[in-house]
């Protein structure tokens, strides 16, 4: 018999007060389903639904993540993320993600569903430039150049910066290097930015290296624009460089000589440089070439897409469950298990049609569907006036009749 036909019952040849009858059938129905939770795992059976989260079967998750040692869904101390900067790396699998964390760099999901994943990526030490020099030299140089980790992401579609000097900017690498135990060599690579008018706060970040012998005299150095030095000897990616930012450079280069007045040990040079900028660089050699020189434009080259402002917060922390098929009912009642800290406040949201309409639901209290379907769900909203507090939440259950 549908819960609905025991809202009506006789006493004495009288209808029966409906208030009392919804508030026992609503103490009923919550201890039978506060019940099945205790010790249940998943349960679907005589129109009641429940689940304690032994597996991952959420929907989606928004500022939560699962952890599969408790079987619960927890909110993360958001106060351990730097606010100083962060990139937020918006990707459709988990591929690569793992591997940015070099650099004092580390990553925390922000949102995971079926083919959608947001990471907020941050460094762990340093001020909000050294920060921002490390988050940049992991995605577009890794640990030497040639390992830049943006590449390795798969299915990535945003990057977005909480730094606004990053806003609309695309990456470059450039490189040079020679190496003789007797010859000469020059090289002069020069890069020339094609847009000279909004280009502003272009950042750049290098690697100088000479070597010199007694028998040859060398010099290198990371140009911008060309003929202006701003480094001549040794690593400064990962590093504070924002005095060297300049507004519509119109050329840099990566330039180096090496005199020979004889020959033995080996001698040369190596300039690596990441570069910030709006726009292309088109590069050309203006010396003779010894050696070896390239270039990388990541949006031309990997697609990697131009640098987005950041607007994700973490005032909400949501999870959509798993959806459950329903025959079409008129009520449902609903019971949960959750731990969350007093400042906050825990909104649970019922769904006959699987999320296309939520209603607001009372944990153990009877309550008509007020749009009637056949595919279950629950929302859980956790808005965060503390949060550095770990809410959990640990299962739940329902019936509907």
């Amino acid at each position: 018999m549908a819960i609905t036909n025991s809202l009506i019952r006789f006493e004495n040849g009288t209808l029966a007060d409906a208030e009392e009858v919804l508030s026992n059938s609503s103490f009923i129905l919550n201890n039978m389903i506060a019940f099945a939770l205790d010790g249940a795992t998943i349960t679907n059976q005589n129109n009641l639904f429940t689940d304690l989260f032994t597996s991952d079967t959420a929907q989606t998750l928004t500022n939560f993540t699962y952890d599969a040692g408790n079987d619960w869904y927890e909110t993360f101390d958001a106060s351990a993320i730097s606010t100083d900067y962060y990139m937020d790396i918006y990707t459709s699998t988990t591929t690569g993600i793992s591997a940015l964390a070099i650099n004092n760099c580390v990553t925390q999901v922000l949102y995971s569903a079926t083919g959608a994943y947001i990471y907020r990526m941050y460094c762990t030490v340093g001020t909000a430039e050294v920060q921002r020099a490390q988050v940049i030299k992991t995605l577009f140089y890794g640990t030497n150049g040639t390992d830049s980790k943006v590449q390795g992401i798969t299915g990535l579609t945003n990057l977005k910066s909480s730094d606004a000097r990053d806003v609309g900017k695309q990456a470059h690498y450039g490189y040079s290097n020679f190496s003789s135990t007797a010859a000469s060599g020059d090289s002069e690579y020069q890069g020339t930015f094609v847009n000279t008018s909004t280009n502003t706060d272009c950042s750049t970040w290098s690697l100088v290296s000479a070597t010199s012998q007694v028998w040859a005299s060398t010099s290198a150095a990371w140009e911008m624009p060309n003929n202006t030095v701003l480094n001549n000897s040794g690593d400064e990616t990962g590093t504070d460089m924002s005095a060297d930012e300049l507004n519509n450079p119109a050329t840099c280069a990566l330039d180096a000589d090496l005199v020979s007045i004889g020959g033995g040990a080996s001698a040369g040079w190596a300039i690596k440089t990441i570069i910030l900028c709006v726009g292309d660089i088109t590069w050309a050699e203006l010396g003779t070439g010894s050696g070896t020189q390239s270039n990388i434009d990541f949006l031309t080259d990997h697609s990697i897409p131009l640098i987005e402002a950041a607007t994700f917060t973490e005032t909400d922390a949501i999870v959509v469950t798993g959806t459950k098929t329903l025959t079409s009912e008129d009520v449902s009642i609903i019971k949960t298990l959750t731990t969350v800290d007093s400042s906050n406040t825990l909104l649970v949201e019922f769904s006959a049609n699987a999320g296309v309409n939520y209603q607001t639901v009372t944990d153990g209290v009877l309550a008509t569907i007020a749009v009637p379907g056949t595919v279950g769900q629950l929302r859980f909203t956790i808005t965060r006036t503390d949060n550095t507090t770990e809410d959990t939440i640990q299962g739940y259950g329902y019936y509907v009749g």
